[in-house]
């Protein structure tokens, strides 16, 4: 059997985003990056779906070359009741919130809040009551 697919580096932008997904795992709350492991049970709830990509480059000033990122982080947050997911989104914020993400290559403005999705009951889920929000958070960064 071949072995799986990795990529001969990461990219520079996607390890700003697995450091912010590593800052949020000191949250308290089990966090998955963009789903949970397949093939594993079913995690205990409450959890959270990171979903981040590369962003959008751009330019500061009449800089030559693209030397900032601008990046949306989504936190979907998973959970047994509507309290459990506003308390894991309680704890996201504060792991997140004006938070800054350095890596070798990148250094972030404050994390802040783009957008939010009310909790709310997931109809689709038939067998026991599940419960969803999101927040969508804004990682820009610079060239360090």
């Amino acid at each position: 059997m071949p072995a799986a697919w990795q990529p001969p580096s990461v990219h520079p932008d996607a390890q700003l985003v697995e450091a912010a997904i590593t800052l949020a795992r000191s949250s308290g709350v089990t966090v998955y990056d963009s789903q949970p492991a397949k093939g594993a049970p079913l995690p205990s709830r409450p959890y959270a779906v990171a979903y981040g990509g590369l962003g959008t480059p751009a330019r500061l000033t009449m800089a030559p070359v693209s030397n900032r990122v601008d990046t949306r982080l989504q936190f979907t947050v998973v959970g047994d009741s509507a309290a459990q997911v506003r308390w894991a989104l309680g704890q996201l914020r504060a792991a997140l919130l004006d938070q800054r993400v350095s890596t070798l290559s990148r250094r972030s403005f404050p994390l802040t809040i783009s957008d939010s999705q009310d909790v709310r009951p997931d109809d689709d889920v038939k067998s026991a009551p599940v419960f969803y929000a999101a927040d969508v958070y804004r990682l820009a960064a610079v060239h360090a």
